[in-house]
């Protein structure tokens, strides 16, 4: 009996571990952080065309970079009632819940009073603000602007440039935009306990022009302008400056490529510290009204 008793003892034991291993840790960290390495954006799926059925509602086609319509004050975002861009979206689940984001122009902004453009993923769009200061744009309703650790959170105020007047745009232009947000900040007191406090945050984008060249995207092929984005933070708790992973270096990087009459036809987003932590976007179809 007592040999019997160890082999089903054995077994169980096999059974046991093997169940165990199919179980998810306990407590996973979706995007754990490493100081010294690159963490690594495991178990996340990546969006292709064939997952997302609404990206193939929008039908491609062929389009060039023309002149805007009279009236429109940017060339390089034709800001129109009734504008419509559709995109593309390849990335992590995580990251972007759809295979398609869009946005379409509500109303115009003054020097007085911004305007609205409705964005999101999927066809569910909501209005946010667009500023303008003579021909300069300022907006942020664009994806993946925030920090990957806090996805979500939405700027409480914007300022600088997020495209300066059409007559600045050359290779080697370069601008700043700055969004102030509220973000959690978590440390431990003299006593080891864990104390959450609201932190201000002070993003700022640092962008360059860095090349005027040829992209391909679905919706055809234009000339545009690659801009290089790379975005900073610095954050206080009660007018005090912290320290923390997101201030010690760029925790963003992107790459928009921009066409005259058109507007962004791809964006390219990358957290540098995660590892597959990069989200594409491609211009599928542009419908501006009287075209």
């Amino acid at each position: 009996m007592g040999e019997r008793k160890r082999e089903l003892l054995l077994i169980g034991a096999v059974v046991l571990v093997g169940v165990l291993a199919l179980l998810p840790p306990l407590g996973p960290q979706l995007f754990p952080q490493q100081e010294d390495s690159d963490a690594t954006f495991d178990g996340l799926e990546t969006i292709a065309e064939s997952d997302s059925d609404s990206s193939t509602e929008i039908d491609t086609m062929d389009m060039r970079a023309d002149a805007p319509s009279e009236g429109v004050f940017h060339d390089y975002f034709p800001l129109e009632i009734g504008a419509t861009w559709h995109y593309r979206v390849d990335g992590p689940h995580s990251l972007v819940p759809s295979g398609l984001w869009s946005m379409r122009v509500v109303s115009l902004p003054t020097d007085d009073a911004p305007g609205k453009v409705a964005a999101g993923f999927n066809g569910v769009l909501v209005e946010q603000e667009i500023e303008k200061s003579g021909n300069v744009l300022r907006f942020s309703f664009l994806p993946l602007l925030e920090p990957l650790e806090h996805l979500g959170n939405q700027a409480i105020s914007i300022s600088g440039e997020t495209l300066p007047e059409p007559p600045r745009f050359e290779k080697g232009a370069a601008w700043t935009m700055t969004l102030e947000r509220n973000l959690p900040y978590q440390y431990r007191d003299r006593k080891g306990r864990p104390v959450e406090r609201k932190a201000g945050a002070s993003q700022i984008s640092y962008a360059r022009i860095e090349e005027y060249e040829d992209v391909t995207v679905p919706a055809g092929r234009f000339h545009a302008f690659r801009i290089e984005w790379s975005s900073r933070l610095t954050m206080s708790v009660e007018k005090r400056q912290v320290l923390d992973s997101l201030t010690a270096k760029p925790f963003r990087e992107e790459i928009v490529w921009i066409a005259k009459g058109v507007g962004i036809v791809r964006r390219y987003v990358t957290y540098p510290g995660y590892k597959g932590a990069k989200v594409s976007f491609d211009l599928l179809r542009y419908d501006a009204p009287g075209r």
